[in-house]
């Protein structure tokens, strides 16, 4: 585990609670096509407020057991709130905006870039460009091979988590983006075995990504 980890642990929940409003009213205005400025929110229910926050601590806790009380940490916790908002689209609207892509891969790389003039090494942030490409271009090829099931927002969201994990390491790269399929995976068969879908129905796929990318970035550091 990382030195300071408690510390960084703490300012994870505190800054996915305080976001976690604003968030889950992006998850209403992000999807729709019809208003240009849907960063400006709007009004939501407690319960979606509610489940909001806890996706959103949920995954900034494990962005910040990745990282520990490092300059990277930033780059981590944000890259968490703006993944919460997609696993919510994505189930809901089976759509991850690109809008909201965007804006986390260009908040991520200005962050990270931040992180390596911290520490001085460009060597992560190196790592992570290459790290991005690469996904990008793996997960660009299984959309057009796959047709269904893999859909090109997955594919951009693949680059985002990819360069994230290169940050990391090579090795919670590769593990982590297989993680995402697997999750994906075991997913569908229990929603199949348990009659809650069929073998052609079409499930959203960029929660399990960001499931497996978190859950080994994190796992890498704690074990």
């Amino acid at each position: 585990m990382h030195d300071g980890t408690p510390l960084a642990v703490g300012v994870a929940i505190v800054s996915a609670v305080l976001a976690g409003p604003y968030l889950a009213g992006l998850t209403r205005t992000a999807p729709d096509r019809d208003q240009p400025r849907w960063w400006h929110t709007r009004r939501v229910a407690g319960a979606r407020i509610g489940t909001t926050i806890a996706i959103t601590v949920s995954l900034a806790v494990l962005g910040a057991l990745a990282t520990g009380w490092a300059a990277s940490l930033p780059a981590f916790v944000c890259l968490a709130l703006t993944c919460a908002v997609l696993v919510i689209v994505d189930v809901e609207c089976h759509r991850l905006p690109d809008r909201v892509v965007a804006a986390a891969a260009v908040l991520g790389t200005v962050l990270l870039a931040a992180a390596t003039a911290v520490t001085a090494d460009g060597s992560a942030f190196l790592r992570a460009t290459l790290a991005a490409a690469a996904a990008f271009s793996v997960l660009f090829v299984a959309a057009v091979l796959a047709r269904r099931g893999l859909g090109f927002g997955d594919v951009k969201l693949g680059a985002l988590l990819g360069g994230h994990l290169g940050w990391l390491g090579w090795g919670q790269f590769t593990y982590g983006l297989f993680a995402g399929f697997v999750v994906g995976a075991v997913a569908a068969l229990a929603l199949v075995a348990t009659g809650r879908a069929s073998l052609r129905t079409s499930l959203p796929f960029g929660p399990a990504l960001i499931a497996g990318a978190f859950t080994v970035a994190a796992g890498s550091a704690v074990f």
